[in-house]
């Protein structure tokens, strides 16, 4: 039996949790991906923390339209997409939640070959993850809906979420907290995490609420 919109705390029942992630930043190490695809076809090397909109086109690297051209390579184009890798920890602590009963289900803005790409690298860790596609400028409340928990990196998504007025109440909105978002507000939100040995942790507390 898992959350649902419902129930106001179904914890205190001992009942498993429905846990919502975002993909990229959060399951996947996606700014390292970035920093390699920058260094392969475009031959510029720069760390993964500031492979970002705001560096690369703010700095000159890039012009707004081959920005958004990488993005579609990042993320779309199988050549680069099996050097996407895990977050580390993800592929252990996700299966042991898993194990606990919980279930993991993932709100992406991926799509078409991008959600292929994820796929096959969850094959490789033999992880079971159901994702759902939301495009883009449309909320995830949908996505997430009846889960106890949602993380991401993105502090423009969960705004949206705010804005929308339409979670529950027990719908918990973290920050995933990286040094490449340092400067994103807490402001609205339950909290941060930094780490999927953190994100564990913290599951197993609110079990214990």
């Amino acid at each position: 039996m898992f959350l649902s919109k419902g129930l106001p705390n179904p914890l205190e029942r001992g009942c498993a949790m429905l846990l919502a992630l975002d993909c990229d930043g959060v399951m996947t190490d996606i700014m390292e991906l970035r920093s390699r695809v920058l260094l392969i076809k475009y031959k510029i090397c720069i760390e993964p923390r500031l492979c970002n909109r705001q560096h690369l086109i703010g700095q000159g690297i890039l012009p707004e339209t081959a920005y958004e051209e990488f993005c579609q390579t990042v993320y779309h184009d199988p050549k680069y997409g099996h050097l996407l890798r895990l977050a580390g920890g993800a592929a252990f602590h996700v299966a042991r939640l898993q194990s606990m009963g919980h279930a993991i289900k993932i709100a992406t803005r991926r799509s078409n070959t991008g959600l292929v790409i994820v796929r096959s690298l969850f094959d490789r860790y033999n992880l079971s993850i159901p994702m759902q596609s939301v495009p883009r400028g449309q909320s995830k409340a949908e996505a997430i809906a009846g889960a106890y928990a949602y993380v991401d990196d993105d502090r423009r998504e969960l705004d949206m979420l705010l804005d929308d007025g339409v979670l529950p109440t027990q719908t918990r909105l973290y920050l995933w907290r990286h040094n490449y978002n340092q400067a994103a507000s807490l402001v609205g939100l339950t909290g941060e995490v930094r780490s999927f040995a953190e994100y564990a942790q913290l599951v197993t507390s609110w079990q214990r609420e």
